[in-house]
């Protein structure tokens, strides 16, 4: 199965931590994030990535898991869907 394009703004991520924003490159992509969400935003590439991993191997299984409709739920919901 091929891979489907991300829509997101690619990572690696870094912070400017005194105005509390993130950056991609020269982009902003985040401003006023609070001190207590800046890891859980950096690592939001590297999350979805591993979620995306998680899923294809769990789908070789062939089995029908709850992990499995949960990581479906969260890619489509980080990918900009329900």
């Amino acid at each position: 199965m091929k891979p489907e394009k991300s829509q997101h703004t690619p990572g690696p991520w870094i912070v400017e931590e005194k105005a509390e924003m993130v950056f991609s490159g020269n982009v902003r992509i985040a401003a006023d994030i609070g001190a207590q969400n800046v890891s859980l935003i950096l690592a939001a590439p590297d999350l979805l990535a591993a979620a995306k991993e998680a899923k294809e191997e769990l789908n070789k299984l062939g089995g029908d898991y709850d992990v499995l409709r949960k990581l479906r739920a969260a890619i489509e919901k980080a990918e900009g869907g329900k």
